[in-house]
């Protein structure tokens, strides 16, 4: 999976902890396990998508296990359907990362990305982050992610 830059669309490469563009366009990796690649002249509002009252609410009733079935069954159609030769998986609108997490532990061979407009979200779910996960803030057109896609 490719990123380009939000701000001149190249493309960007990763340098240690930073991703950056022929152009010189900085994004530096949070200490939290995430990339944040929503430039603020491009938010519509300060802290876009969802709010840390609603990411702790989302927490607390995923935790309570409402809904743990639905998430085995996700889990369990995407290791029925993934592609032998995948070599990662992308999660959009992640949120705090509850279904990503879950994809990265029963496929740790396969790298997981999970992407969401909420900087609180996606720093949430990069505090929980395992080695192989990588949580983004972005616009979804700075992402080129190759076919095919499944949504449950």
């Amino acid at each position: 999976m490719s990123f380009s830059c939000p701000l001149c669309h190249q493309p960007l490469s990763r340098e240690k902890n930073s991703y950056i563009c022929p152009q010189r366009h900085q994004f530096d990796m949070a200490k939290e396990g995430y990339v944040n690649l929503l430039p603020v002249q491009h938010k519509r509002s300060r802290d876009p998508g969802d709010s840390a009252e609603m990411i702790q609410a989302r927490r607390a009733f995923l935790d309570a296990g409402h809904y743990q079935p639905l998430r085995d069954a996700i889990v369990a159609q995407l290791r029925e359907r993934l592609d032998e030769k995948a070599t990662a998986v992308l999660d959009i609108g992640c949120g705090e990362g509850y279904y990503t997490h879950a994809f990265a532990d029963v496929l740790p061979e396969i790298t997981t990305f999970g992407l969401d407009v909420s900087k609180v979200a996606i720093k949430a779910g990069g505090e929980n982050a395992i080695r192989r996960s990588l949580f983004v803030s972005l616009p979804a057109t700075v992402c080129r992610f190759p076919i095919p896609v499944w949504t449950p």
